[in-house]
């Protein structure tokens, strides 16, 4: 790659690449241009988010948000719930990037989405961690109803 101008130029087949990809998600049933400004929008805060202050590496783009949506089938990763993307959406159904190890980058493979309220209770735990505390509380609370005690 080579800087001309501040302005970053890709290697052609990168473009070719990217484009092909990109015609193929369109296809996808679940594919609306609506969706795929969400996910630009996305990738640019993410982007904005891993600044060099951060010492956060941002490795996704818009697509590779997208992909992830398709293949989620729109769906969130952790609970199942169906995932929204409009503005005015409640917190338990908008979507949210979230990476699957919190330590890590934003990388294609080190992110799924979720919805922003399963993101916020998960906030910088492992996964397994976060799995395995809602296990317990859905634990307790089964146990709650079983003993016929009220939960608070």
């Amino acid at each position: 790659m080579a800087r001309r101008l501040g302005v970053l130029f890709l290697h052609p087949f990168r473009r070719k690449c990217n484009k092909q990809r990109r015609s193929a998600l369109c296809k996808h049933p679940l594919y609306s241009p609506k969706l795929h400004r969400f996910c630009e929008k996305q990738a640019t805060v993410i982007h904005a988010r891993c600044g060099p202050s951060s010492g956060k590496i941002c490795g996704i783009i818009a697509e590779d948000i997208l992909a992830q949506f398709l293949a989620q089938g729109g769906r969130c990763a952790l609970s199942g719930q169906p995932l929204k993307f409009d503005r005015l959406d409640p917190a338990e159904t908008k979507v949210s990037v979230d990476r699957i190890d919190s330590s890590l980058n934003y990388t294609a493979d080190n992110v799924q989405l979720v919805t922003a309220r399963i993101n916020q209770m998960k906030n910088d735990m492992s996964q397994a961690t976060f799995v395995k505390i809602c296990l317990l509380v859905a634990d307790h609370a089964m146990s709650t109803v079983e003993r016929g005690e009220r939960a608070a």
